[in-house]
């Protein structure tokens, strides 16, 4: 009798506006999820989960920062988060003047707090990036923003600047032409296994908080190089600590039960083939959009900042 296929469970995490549903409708390769301008609050209101051919799970979450529906998008948060299974968890977010916005590090903050399991094991993507801000990546600024980017959290490695496509400015419910690395990028973002039992409630009630010491951080980053410098090693730290900590689980469940181990190994491994042959079919079907759009297609890749 042969095993089941493991689900692997997409979650798009992000403010209003960050472009989390055009991204989520382009993976698919056709529009499920609904996108666009909405004066006031976000167009996502409630958890939306669909289901892909082979039966995966992709997820859209409203935004932490609309206030009248702050509590109501924590609870799908930790309704999206409590499925038992493998995870991709995708941060979206949008910069203001080159900078991370305060919104959307304190959102990501509180879901890391939620769901600690999620450690190390998550990826972002800076959404809307504008040739300036491209330009600016090849220089010390890029400091700057990574610094931003990693506050307070276990740091990632896996993030991609997103250009912005004009095409769909202020369209609705689209797809859009991603650029050619993009999808190895996807197609390679950690995968976790979540427990229900390990996710607790997000803290909604401690936004406005958060939001306002992340924001004094971040000034000061902004204005201190001395400042700078000790939260990027303060970002090495966690991300030294971040790797023994993931090295000494997976030594206890091995020692607790190897057969466990080995299906989870086996289960990523399977996810990764999956997301590879997925992201191959939708690639294959925008190559030729790609090259008639490919000035409004800018993608940047960020280089590891730890080796």
């Amino acid at each position: 009798m042969q095993a089941s296929r493991a689900v692997t469970n997409t979650i798009m995490v992000g403010n209003p506006g960050v472009g989390k549903s055009t991204i989520l409708n382009t993976l698919l390769g056709v529009v499920k999820f609904h996108s666009g301008v909405s004066l006031g609050r976000g167009l996502t209101s409630a958890l939306q989960r669909e289901y892909d051919s082979v039966g995966d799970v992709w997820m859209d979450t409203p935004g932490l920062s609309d206030i009248e529906m702050r509590k109501q998008a924590a609870a799908a948060i930790h309704e999206a988060l409590s499925m038992d299974g493998l995870y991709k968890i995708i941060f979206v977010v949008t910069l203001e003047s080159g900078r991370i916005r305060p919104d959307d590090i304190t959102t990501m903050k509180l879901v890391h707090e939620a769901a600690p399991t999620i450690g190390s094991n998550y990826s972002v993507i800076v959404n809307k990036v504008s040739k300036s801000v491209f330009q600016k990546l090849e220089t010390p600024e890029k400091n700057q923003l990574l610094a931003g980017l990693g506050l307070g959290l276990p740091p990632t490695t896996s993030i991609y600047f997103l250009g912005m496509d004009m095409n769909a400015y202020d369209e609705s419910d689209v797809r859009v032409v991603l650029p050619p690395a993009f999808y190895p990028f996807f197609a390679s973002a950690p995968i976790v296994h979540i427990k229900s039992t390990d996710v607790q409630l997000v803290a909604s009630d401690q936004y406005e908080v958060t939001k306002n010491e992340l924001a004094r951080v971040l000034q000061e980053i902004k204005e201190s190089n001395e400042q700078l410098q000790r939260h990027l090693s303060e970002q090495q730290e966690r991300f030294e600590e971040e790797k023994k900590r993931s090295a000494r689980a997976l030594r206890k469940l091995e020692s607790e039960n190897a057969a466990l181990a080995r299906q989870l190994e086996n289960d990523r491994e399977e996810a990764k083939r999956r997301a590879d042959e997925h992201m191959r079919t939708i690639q294959d079907e925008q190559k030729f959009s790609f090259e008639k759009l490919l000035p409004a297609a800018l993608g940047f890749l960020v280089p590891s900042l730890w080796k």
